[in-house]
This record gives structure tokens, C-alpha cells and sequence, in this order.
């Protein structure tokens, strides 16, 4: 399972725009590219700084989201909107033995 992190800063009177191009964009990777989660996070105290977090099957599935129109276009209303602060993306690996309580 591989994680994608998008870190971005929106302009104040964008906010409301961003949230429904997360709407529109997000849904189409879901069927056609293998993800299998998607979130969008406010970081606290930093009103419209946003990280934009997704998973998938597998690093071909993901790789195969970054060469398309629809990555693409993820990038290009997130510039218009604000700016790009930061992408990470990396393996997940289960947490195993770990004593909750």
C-alpha cells in the first residue's frame, strides 16, 4: 500500500473553491487508477493550509495516477487556488505488535 501527501496553502478567498475541486477531482482516481482512500486535512491554528492525502493499491497504480490528465489537473487548480507547499509519498506498512492500552 503506497501514501501520497499533498501539502498546499490556499488563498482566503479560494477556500471554498479547493474543497469543491476535492470534491470533483477525487472521486475519478478512485475506479479508474486504484485508490482506495482519500482525506483532506486543515492543520490547526493555519486556517487554509491543507494536507490532501490519498492511498493505493500499489507504487504502479500511484505511478500511474502521477502521468495522468487527472494528476495534472490536481496540480494545476492547486496553483491557481494557492500554492503547492509540499508532496511525500512512501510505503505503508501495518503496525503489528503494539500494546494499545
Amino acid at each position: 500500500m503506497m501514501v501520497l501527501k499533498i501539502y498546499v496553502s490556499i488563498k482566503n478567498n479560494k477556500r471554498q473553491e479547493f474543497l469543491q475541486m476535492f470534491e470533483l477531482l477525487s472521486g475519478v482516481a478512485f475506479h479508474k487508477y486504484g485508490r482506495t482512500y482519500k482525506r483532506i486535512f486543515e492543520e490547526v491554528g493555519r486556517p487554509n493550509h491543507f494536507l490532501w492525502q490519498e492511498e493505493w493499491n500499489d507504487a504502479g497504480s500511484l505511478d500511474t495516477y502521477f502521468h495522468s490528465d487527472s494528476f495534472r489537473s490536481l496540480l494545476g487548480a492547486i496553483l491557481v487556488l494557492g500554492k503547492l507547499d509540499g508532496i511525500q509519498m512512501g510505503e505503508l506498512s501495518p503496525v503489528r505488535d503494539v500494546d494499545y492500552r
